[in-house]
């Protein structure tokens, strides 16, 4: 049986930062919950819808690279 329940989804704004003046714009932010995704602005700012009252892990990634 199928229900029409819907699910509640908020949309959430997060900011990628670096120590180091390297170009924020177009990192990739993937929900692996639902499968969808978005991509950081030039200032390193995202938005992306998640699903309400669920927790998700945060991961951190360094990026260390030689000019």
């Amino acid at each position: 049986m199928l229900s029409n329940a819907q699910v509640q989804r908020v949309q959430i704004k997060g900011t990628i930062s670096s120590e180091l003046n390297t170009d924020l714009s177009g990192i990739t932010i993937f929900n692996n919950s639902s499968l969808e995704g978005t991509v950081t602005n030039d200032s390193g700012v995202f938005y992306i819808d998640v699903k309400k009252e669920i927790n998700y892990p945060l991961r951190q990634f360094n990026l260390n690279h030689s000019l």
